[in-house]
C-alpha cells in the first residue's frame, strides 16, 4: 500500500499526461485489434465476393486505421518524453533539496561518490517506471482483454489456450522479475563503490 502511496504523491504534476497516454495506448491497441479483424474480413470475404467499390472501401479503412495507428504512436511518444523530462527534473529537485537539508556525515556516513551514482542512475530508472512502465502495464492488460475477447471471437479454443498461458507468463515473469533486481542491486552497490573510489582517487592525487 506505501508504494501507492508513493507512486500517488510523486505523479502529482504528470497524472493528467498519464491518462491521456493511456486512452492514446488503448485507442492503439482499439486500432490494432481493428486491423486483425479488417484482414481477416477482406481476405476470407472481400476479395472472394466482393465488387470493386468492396474492395476499395476496405482497402481506405486498412489505411486509416495504419494511418491512426500511426498518429496514437507518435502521441504517446510526445507524451512519455514530456513526461520523462518533468518526473526526472521534480525528482532530481526533491533529492537535491533533501541532501541540502542534512549532513553528509551522520550515523551512517554517506559518501559524495555514492550520492551522485544515485543520483544519474536511480532517479532516471524510477522515473521511467512511474512515467512508461505503469501506463504500459494498464495498456498491456487491457490488450490482453481485447485480445481474448477477439480470438473467442475467431477460435475460443485458441482464447481458452491464451487465458491459461498468460498466468504461466506472468510467474515466469515474475521470478526472472526478482533475480534482475538482485542483480541491479548488486550492480548499482558496484557502481557506487567504484564512483567513490575514483573521487577519492582524484581527491589524493590533486
Amino acid at each position: 500500500m506505501k508504494y501507492f502511496k508513493w507512486i500517488w504523491h510523486n505523479t502529482l504534476g504528470i497524472r493528467w499526461n498519464t491518462a491521456v497516454r493511456i486512452v492514446a495506448g488503448t485507442a492503439q491497441v482499439g486500432l490494432g485489434l481493428l486491423m486483425v479483424w479488417l484482414c481477416r474480413r477482406f481476405i476470407d470475404e472481400t476479395i472472394r465476393t466482393g465488387t470493386a467499390h468492396d474492395v476499395t472501401i476496405m482497402a481506405i479503412w486498412l489505411i486509416l486505421t495504419v494511418v491512426g495507428g500511426v498518429l496514437l504512436r507518435q502521441v504517446y511518444f510526445l507524451l512519455t518524453t514530456k513526461a520523462g523530462i518533468h518526473q526526472t527534473n521534480t525528482l532530481r529537485l526533491k533529492m537535491f533539496s533533501s541532501l541540502f537539508r542534512r549532513q553528509l556525515y551522520e550515523e551512517k556516513d554517506i559518501h559524495s561518490g555514492d550520492i551522485s551514482s544515485r543520483l544519474t542512475k536511480d532517479i532516471e530508472v524510477v522515473s521511467e517506471t512511474t512515467t512508461d512502465t505503469l501506463p504500459q502495464m494498464c495498456i498491456t492488460a487491457i490488450q490482453l482483454v481485447g485480445a481474448f475477447l477477439l480470438l473467442r471471437y475467431f477460435d475460443r479454443w485458441l482464447a481458452w489456450a491464451l487465458l491459461i498461458l498468460t498466468p504461466m507468463a506472468i510467474i515466469m515473469a515474475k521470478f526472472i522479475g526478482r533475480r534482475l533486481r538482485q542483480m541491479t542491486l548488486d550492480i548499482r552497490q558496484d557502481e557506487s563503490r567504484i564512483q567513490m573510489q575514483v573521487q577519492e582517487g582524484m581527491e589524493n592525487n590533486a
